[in-house]
């Protein structure tokens, strides 16, 4: 903007020369023609200011890290007349970064037409991804003036969650009996056995429960609706506590948040009841939550993904919150040799086995009352969780 303010310049001061020393009236008629020009070109980028507007959008809010996501900037010109510069500036900020990237995109707009634009995003890791519209440009044709274009959405909110890892799962837990489990209280029925009812298979079901006499009568897949099995019932505890209390290693986040819902993956196809709790330090709570498919499941993780960077070991609010609670099987996922949270699931939680997953470089803890002790470090493999 600022060269070709400065050409129309020395434009207008080489017409008034000539004009000067050649007064006739063609180099009037051009040395009017340029001043007019602005007003001109003013007037046409106001036109289109109150005639478009402008938005981004994306098809999905919730994908899996490395999966390109299409998001969409649209604008929609009701004027008619062509504009040679569009310009859209993004900003791109993930929840476990330090900086914000920004972007840029130049693209003409055409009169009375709407221009889409799409780029894939491809979220390298998992986490809150925001993307934020900051402005949509247009220029006039010469490129001395310009407008922001009306934005009507700016703000889009990605969920990323990490890609799964193999973590084969034993249900070899024996039974607890959970009479005043909250979870079970208004369902029917405490025998997973037990047959209330049947329902069209959708995608996530166990295979296991598919009911294949009737599927092959009625030409569709159907499912066994079975009690619910409180006798059964794995309590995931996690924690993660970055060093110094300073921002956290993104690897070692990203594999710590890849082995818990890994894990919490495995025991809803199982169709596994489970528990998953950690300690949020800002709210001063222990949250708990039970999801049973992947949509409560992916709702779950935007609420750890706000808790990661304030975590902290507080075993009495463990206590406090399951109270006489059983489970029959407790696992503990921390990246803290030091933790806790094994001293109070073997005072309160009353589970029969114990499992503890450290997701970095440790010494062997000295627990001996652990029935499985599982070293999962970044890139290795993990052996078999008993439940």
């Amino acid at each position: 903007m600022l060269r070709a303010k400065l050409l129309y310049l020395v434009l207008v001061a080489g017409l008034t020369i000539f004009y000067v020393l050649y007064i006739d009236s063609m180099p009037l008629l051009f040395l009017s023609c340029v001043l007019l020009l602005p007003l001109l070109l003013k007037a046409s980028v106001l036109w289109l200011h109150f005639c478009s507007d402008g938005a981004a959008s994306c098809q999905i809010e919730c994908c899996t890290a490395e999966d390109p996501v299409p998001v969409v900037i649209t604008l929609d010109n009701r004027c008619p007349l062509f504009f040679s510069r569009g310009e859209a500036v993004l900003r791109i900020r993930h929840s476990f970064g330090r900086k914000a990237e920004t972007m840029r995109l130049h693209f003409p707009v055409r009169g009375q037409n709407t221009t889409r634009l799409t780029f894939y995003l491809h979220a390298d890791r998992c986490g809150s991804v925001e993307i934020r519209l900051m402005r949509l440009r247009v220029y006039d044709l010469f490129r001395m003036f310009h407008t922001n274009v009306p934005l009507h959405s700016s703000r889009l909110s990605l969920l990323v969650l990490p890609r799964p890892l193999s973590l084969p799962v034993s249900e070899s837990a024996p039974p607890v009996p959970q009479p005043e489990s909250i979870r079970y209280e208004d369902k029917p029925g405490d025998d997973p056995s037990e047959l209330f009812g049947i329902r069209e298979y959708v995608p996530g079901d166990a295979v296991s429960r598919i009911h294949w006499k009737l599927s092959l009568r009625s030409d569709k897949l159907m499912i066994r609706e079975l009690g619910s099995p409180v006798e059964q019932c794995t309590l995931l505890l996690a924690e993660f506590l970055p060093e110094g209390g300073s921002m956290p290693d993104v690897q070692e986040a990203e594999h710590f948040l890849a082995v818990v819902y890994s894990l919490a993956m495995q025991l809803i196809t199982l169709a596994h009841p489970f528990v998953l709790s950690w300690y949020d330090g800002k709210r001063g709570e222990q949250l708990r939550y039970a999801p049973d498919s992947r949509e409560m499941l992916a709702d779950t993780f935007r609420e750890l993904y706000q808790s990661l960077l304030v975590m902290g070991p507080h075993p009495d609010a463990i206590r406090e919150t399951f109270g006489e609670m059983a489970f029959s099987s407790s696992v503990v996922i921390t990246n803290a040799a030091g933790t806790g949270l094994l001293h109070a699931a073997e005072e309160k939680i009353l589970a029969n086995q114990h499992t503890l997953l450290l997701v970095r470089e440790a010494e062997k803890l000295p627990v001996s009352d652990l029935t499985d002790i599982c070293m999962v470090l970044p890139g290795q493999a993990c052996d078999t969780i008993v439940l």
